[in-house]
């Protein structure tokens, strides 16, 4: 696979700051009634043993995805998500952050309907590397964490494609333009 180079510029797309804010909200109130019904639950006489447990890690879930919201948030405001160009494509988006990825490295894009767990769906892109699975081993273990922390959060499966851009994190005037963009620039 390679990039046409006709004379077209980079493509370069940005974070949809907006959703990713009202997600960062979203999660630290959810980490803060969390934390409260730890302690409300002191007020018992009776507590349970499962209620601690069970609001200690569903916090402790919440604080980790708050946390990555807010960093991620900080970190590319004004930097880009998805730049593609000559050279590959260098992906920062919020749900994969697989850095660069070349051409050379790539066996297939597509567009496709990333099936939710809640029945709906969400558009993304796809890209399958030459290596396949073997590509993610070269992540370490938090990146990993944090693709299975959001993806329960977001309840969509993983497994689709190694890699999964989800168009809803990416800052698009219209979605379909940069669907025929992109299919306009690939060769097989």
């Amino acid at each position: 696979m390679y990039f046409v180079k006709n004379g077209k510029e980079k493509l370069i797309f940005f974070t949809n700051t907006k959703r990713i804010a009202i997600a960062s909200l979203l999660t630290a109130l959810i980490t803060l009634f969390f934390f409260w019904l730890i302690g409300v639950s002191f007020d018992h006489i009776n507590p349970r043993f499962i209620d601690y447990i069970l609001g200690i890690l569903l916090a402790l879930y919440f604080g980790y995805l708050t946390f990555h919201y807010w960093i991620y948030l900080l970190k590319f405001r004004n930097r880009s998500a998805l730049i593609i160009d000559e050279r590959g494509i260098q992906d920062n988006s919020f749900f994969s952050y697989a850095g660069a990825i070349a051409w050379e490295e790539i066996e297939e894009i597509f567009f496709y309907d990333l099936q939710l767990k809640s029945g709906g769906r969400e558009r993304a892109l796809g890209i399958i590397p030459e290596t396949g699975n073997k590509f993610l081993q070269k992540f370490p273990l938090s990146w990993h964490v944090r693709r299975i922390a959001i993806a329960a959060f977001f309840r969509f499966p993983t497994t689709q494609t190694p890699i999964n851009i989800l168009l809803r994190d990416l800052q698009l005037s219209e979605p379909q333009e940069f669907e025929r963009d992109i299919q306009a620039r690939i060769q097989k």
